[in-house]
């Protein structure tokens, strides 16, 4: 149909009708079905096309690498065309019978229909029959993992449309989206949240338009769609998060733009992306410029790219499955190489179609689809060649993957060592993969992990990959090399004659080696004994260079050795000063005294530095750098009467001052 999604919803509310912007083809079955009334002189909504009328001269293949299973009618109906299938093969859609309505005057009725285990479960009606008699429509929509059923129904009230839950053969009418009527539920989550929209009624300053809202318990609540502004809103799907696809209205836009929606903001689509679905990894299934693509996080997949394939005719994605897989609808594409026409339902996976099934049509009905695939990849829809319309086509059985891995790898212990695993799958479904590295770690992930082995030795490296079904397994060994530990000496480079502490901190990539390292230690006598701690005392008396060795060992037999140089410096002593001249002196007052001298001290003291004082507060006098066995000596006048005390230092390196005193007497 290329007709817009307006226009389908007038279809719907009037009774209007359009086929790829023609009128409709003749009713093929008109022999037996009575000819579709379009629309009512009195008003009441007409029927939604057959989907034989869609189906009729569409091209391609209608071949199938599956049989499919008919399911026949449920009693007195003309037909059944499948809606939705669970992954328990149960399968919901609309059959057609005759019916009277209020005022006995004859018509034709889609009613809702539950098909498990070969039989039909009616879904009942939401309207008591006051206005359309037996001829009141109940459409399902959609169908959960629970087989909770949702859709909408005809109540024969002013709001003229509901939706409806079904579960386990009770029949519940929802509450309108708040100021809403005539709502339409499209569908239900596994967790059992509807999505579908309502429509707000006209005011003074806007005309009437649709809102976008979800049923959660029961309750209604409308969605937020300000971000973007939306005229009008149409539901599409919702996911197992409670993301929602719906189709926007937007100002200034003649086409529908798709928008996924969340609680708190959203996203809009490319105006030219036809979406349809929405899967729990996010994936919007749909057709991009006409041909099947996948949108995902701004990012546009098509799903039959050219060149290797041309798209002829209507194509889309319209359902994707927890398995990766996707389902199509094409009327024609053909493959170059190796030359391939498909066409009809094909199942899609891993970038490239797994196998195709004769579904005559996957019509958007302006609020669903009327054709469904699970997540395994079995699609229910209508098929041409089955009288009655309704085929389940199950998906294939699964192929088990293959997986071969590389190796056997070596290596050194603690340190991380690449593997890798090609793992291949003949239904071209995405792979997990699972690594049993055999040392008792947590379990990998990935086709090319890396891995650190805790301790030395020969591991069974075991990877397991799997389709969601199935599972391949393959092995390898990984040898992984002793490492010897490495330290850090701790060792003073000089010290006083005495003990000292000596370590050697050391770390092993095996932590395994880590817990039960030992050390030993060389003071310059020998090496001591093997112990445990990191840690000695040695004891060196004699000035002089000494050499200390340190080791450290795991338990492997993995040594690595240390040495440092130590010096034991002399302890250090005062210079020793001794006078060239008296120790008293005396002199008259004016007069001058001289002191002079030499010292000795051990060489490494130095430098020295020399003062005379005086005594009794004269002024001391530095003799600046002195040197061992060198005269050093100087003068001073005394001007008052008095017994001085005059003293002659050095000060060397160490700090320590050798002295020697003269008294100097002033008459």
């Amino acid at each position: 149909m290329s007709c817009p999604r307006r226009l389908l919803l007038a279809l719907v509310v009037t009774g209007l009708a359009c086929t790829d912007g023609t009128a409709p083809p003749t009713n093929p079955s008109a022999a037996t079905e009575p000819a579709l009334t379009r629309g009512d002189s009195r008003g009441l909504p007409g029927l939604l096309p057959s989907p034989r009328e869609f189906s009729q001269g569409r091209g391609g293949p209608r071949t199938s690498d599956v049989t499919g299973i008919s399911l026949g009618t449920p009693a007195g109906s003309w037909w059944f065309s499948p809606t939705g299938v669970n992954d328990a093969l149960h399968v919901v859609g609309r059959a057609r019978f005759d019916c009277n309505y209020a005022d006995a005057s004859p018509g034709l009725v889609d009613r809702g229909y539950l098909y498990s285990g070969g039989s039909f479960t009616d879904l009942g009606t939401l309207d008591p029959g006051a206005l359309f008699g037996t001829c009141a429509t109940l459409q399902p929509t959609a169908i959960n993992q629970g087989s909770i059923v949702t859709g909408y129904g005809f109540t024969g009230g002013a709001e003229g449309t509901a939706g409806f839950r079904w579960e386990n053969g009770t029949l519940t009418r929802l509450l309108p989206l708040p100021g809403t009527v005539g709502n339409y539920a499209r569908d239900i989550n596994d967790v059992g949240v509807i999505v579908g929209m309502g429509q707000l009624p006209a005011t003074l300053t806007e005309p009437a338009r649709w809102a976008l809202g979800t049923w959660t318990n029961g309750v209604p609540t409308l969605l937020n769609t300000d971000f973007v502004g939306a005229v009008d809103v149409y539901a599409t799907a919702i996911n197992n998060s409670g993301t929602v696809l719906a189709s926007a209205a937007l100002p200034g836009s003649v086409t529908w733009t798709p928008i996924v929606v969340w609680v708190g903001g959203g996203v809009v689509l490319p105006g030219d992306f036809y979406a349809t679905d929405i899967d729990d990894a996010g994936r919007v299934m749909g057709a991009y410029q006409g041909r099947p693509a996948i949108w995902q996080n701004g990012v546009i997949t098509e799903l039959f790219p050219s060149p290797a394939y041309t798209v002829t005719g209507s194509a889309y994605a319209f359902a994707g499955g927890s398995s990766g897989r996707v389902g199509v609808w094409a009327n024609n594409i053909v493959q170059s190489s190796p030359f391939v026409v498909y066409g009809g339902g094909i199942v899609w996976s891993g970038g490239t179609p797994l196998h195709q099934v004769p579904l005559a049509s996957c019509v958007d009905q302006a609020f669903f689809l009327e054709c469904g695939m699970n997540n395994s990849g079995a699609i229910a829809g209508w098929d041409n060649s089955n009288p009655t319309g309704g085929t389940l086509w199950p998906a294939p059985a699964n192929q088990a993957p293959t997986v071969a891995i590389g190796g056997p790898y070596s290596g050194n212990e603690g340190a991380l060592i690449a593997l890798s695993a090609t793992g291949s799958d003949p239904d071209n479904q995405p792979l997990t993969y699972s690594w049993d590295f055999g040392d008792g770690s947590a379990v990998g992930s990935g086709a090319a992990p890396s891995h650190a082995f805790p301790d030395n030795g020969t591991y069974t490296v075991t990877v397991t990959v799997s389709d969601g079904t199935a599972t391949a397994t393959a092995s390898t060994t990984v040898t992984a090399s002793n490492v010897a530990p490495t330290g850090s000496p701790v060792v003073p480079s000089s010290i006083a004659p005495g003990s000292f502490a000596i370590s050697l901190p050391a770390t092993d990539p095996s932590p395994v080696d880590q817990a039960a390292l030992t050390y030993r230690f060389n003071c310059g006598a020998g090496w001591g004994p093997v112990q445990p701690g990191n840690s000695t005392t040695c004891t060196l008396t004699t000035p002089g260079n000494y050499t200390i060795r340190l080791g450290v060992r795991d338990k492997d037999g993995g040594v690595t050795n240390y040495q440092r140089t130590i010096t034991v410096v002399p302890t250090a002593t005062a210079p020793i000063v001794t006078l060239s001249t008296p120790s008293t002196i005396t002199i008259p007052v004016g007069g001058t005294a001289t002191i002079s001298g030499s010292f000795t001290d051990a060489p490494s003291s130095g430098p020295w530095i020399g003062r005379i004082l005086w005594g009794q507060g004269q002024p001391s006098t530095s003799l600046g750098s002195v040197t061992p066995g060198s005269a050093i000596g100087a003068s001073r006048t005394y001007t008052a009467a008095g017994t001085y005390t005059a003293r002659l230092e050095v000060r060397n390196t160490p700090g320590l001052v050798g002295r020697v005193n003269v008294t100097v007497i002033v008459q």
